[in-house]
């Protein structure tokens, strides 16, 4: 989600529903504004256009101007809802569902937007803050499951055998496009995953080198490459010096 807090927004009404019965339905309906649905109880099946959602407590749901909004599957439940205007027609990935663990911030919203009944400049500053607030938590949301995803990595990478020791095998262990998740860890730690790979490969290396009796060639194959040269090649580019040197000077 990505509004630009540089344009006006404007707020219009806001309110808390509850069901009445379990079959209840949302109505089919126009929607000439944006509207904010945030769950308290239940669970709500909500449409926009061809985009169906399921939501549930602590949920909530941005959706557009739109000419068709309908519920889609009955549910008994209870969500406050703001509908508020903007003026920027490019808004971001709007329709945009997250979670908001705050439920008694919403409530606070809510409180005084309803007291601001004659839709002043303060109830345009509440709905800004109130997106503000909402927008905030999806990012950091969004970078807490990024940090929490490269140290699963890291952990990963720490035990992992040679022969997984590539971004091929991290990516499928863990369900991710190459690219993203290569993106994704140089974004939270500084560092490309192919470089963190050859560093751990480097500190085996030099674990290797100076604990065990094994050839050049045997620490090598631990190590996965292909063949001594190859080896040699890469440890030299990353320390200055051959294996051999490199055990030499211990």
């Amino acid at each position: 989600m990505k509004f630009n807090f540089d344009l006006p927004f404007h707020m219009h009404i806001c309110g808390l529903f509850t069901t009445t019965n379990p079959n209840w339905i949302h109505d089919t309906r126009a929607c000439d504004s944006y509207e904010i649905f945030y769950m308290t109880k239940g669970t709500l099946y909500i449409a926009e256009g061809d985009n169906k959602y399921i939501l549930h407590p602590g949920d909530y749901l941005i959706t557009p101007p739109t000419k068709h909004q309908y519920g889609w599957k009955p549910s008994a439940c209870s969500f406050y809802w703001f509908h508020f205007y903007y003026s920027d027609d490019m808004a971001s990935n709007i329709p945009v569902k997250g979670t908001f663990d705050h439920s008694e911030v919403i409530e606070s919203y809510a409180a005084l937007l309803s007291l601001n009944k004659e839709q002043t400049i303060a109830g345009d500053h509440l709905i800004t803050a109130l997106l503000y607030e909402l927008q905030t938590s999806t990012h950091r949301q969004a970078s807490i499951a990024h940090n929490s995803l490269c140290n699963s990595i890291q952990r990963f990478i720490k035990v992992a055998p040679a022969n997984q020791l590539t971004i091929s095998s991290i990516a499928e262990q863990f369900g991710y496009n190459k690219k993203y998740l290569s993106h994704c860890f140089c974004n939270e730690t500084g560092i490309s995953l192919k470089q963190y790979l050859t560093n751990e490969r480097m500190h085996r290396a030099e674990y290797l080198l100076t604990n065990t009796p094994f050839t050049i060639s045997q620490v090598s194959d631990s190590l996965g490459y292909p063949d001594a040269h190859t080896f040699s090649h890469a440890f030299k580019r990353e320390h200055g010096v051959s294996p051999k040197e490199y055990r030499n000077s211990l």
